[in-house]
């Protein structure tokens, strides 16, 4: 029997990321981690047909575990896993929670990865650099019916999806701890019968960059100003978050910010 695991909550905890110090002066190698939040993932289709083949994008959730040492007493900082999970399977999961629907789902892909970064600042997960593949994320959810903020029924269709992350590799520096990630992703509706493949370009964190119109509301329109990685308090321009040692822009599809140079995180 699978047990249901809450990603997102162990996500917020930061199992795996806490911090340690030792009485050295000297600044311990930083270990593989990731950003804590959402990343925005930018999909280039390889190859699929159907519904499958029309994704571009969406924002992706990650976090780094360690595995307890032999006696369960203390966190082994040599053994280190990755989960995944996309905002696709983490939406589903909240919309039919409650529901008693999909509860022995694992609704993100979990495995080991690279405890160190290599000599180029990268770290590896989900059969990359020879590592093992992570479990894919999966869904089987039956038919079910909800009440809408009107108090009307609604069905909510059955859901067999798979989505599959593999040759992972994430760029990991003192300054860059995990803000970007590279890979493949293969999506599969096992209802509609389609399967789509992937690769992506993954940036934390997620800053949306649509222009605001004169009442404030976002419009269709890309705005570069709002991926600025530095502000600038004259023009009321706010620091987006992103690292500034990377240059980025508006996509006018997707409308986050996404990397605008060769992503530093491919191998």
């Amino acid at each position: 029997m699978k047990q249901r695991h809450s990603f997102l909550a162990a996500a917020a905890l930061g199992l795996g990321l806490a911090s340690f110090g030792g009485a050295s002066c000297s600044q311990p190698p930083i270990q593989c981690v990731v950003g804590h939040g959402p990343f925005i993932a930018k999909y280039t289709l390889v190859s699929g047909t159907g519904a499958c083949a029309d994704l571009v994008g969406e924002e992706i959730g990650l976090s780094t575990f360690l595995a307890p040492n032999e006696d369960r007493t203390l966190a082994d900082y040599d053994k280190r896993s990755i989960a995944v999970q996309s905002d696709t399977f983490g939406g589903l999961v909240r919309e039919r929670e409650g529901l008693g629907a999909g509860e022995d789902d694992i609704p993100y892909a979990l495995g080991a990865s690279t405890t160190n970064p290599d000599e180029r600042d990268l770290c590896f997960a989900g059969g990359a650099a020879g590592t093992t593949a992570l479990a894919a994320a999966e869904l089987d959810l039956p038919e079910a019916e909800i009440m809408d903020d009107m108090g009307n029924p609604v069905t909510l269709p059955a859901k067999r999806l798979r989505q599959t992350w593999e040759n992972l590799s994430v760029y990991v520096t003192a300054a860059a701890p995990g803000t970007q990630m590279v890979g493949t992703m293969t999506y599969e509706d096992l209802i509609e019968g389609c399967s789509a493949t992937y690769t992506f370009v993954a940036l934390f964190p997620a800053v949306h960059c649509a222009k605001a119109d004169a009442d404030g509301k976002p419009t269709n329109e890309p705005d570069d100003a709002l991926c600025a990685t530095t502000g600038n308090a004259a023009e009321g321009v706010t620091p987006s978050g992103i690292n500034p040692d990377y240059r980025v822009k508006c996509d006018p599809t997707l409308l986050y910010c996404v990397l605008d140079e060769t992503p530093r995180a491919a191998p």
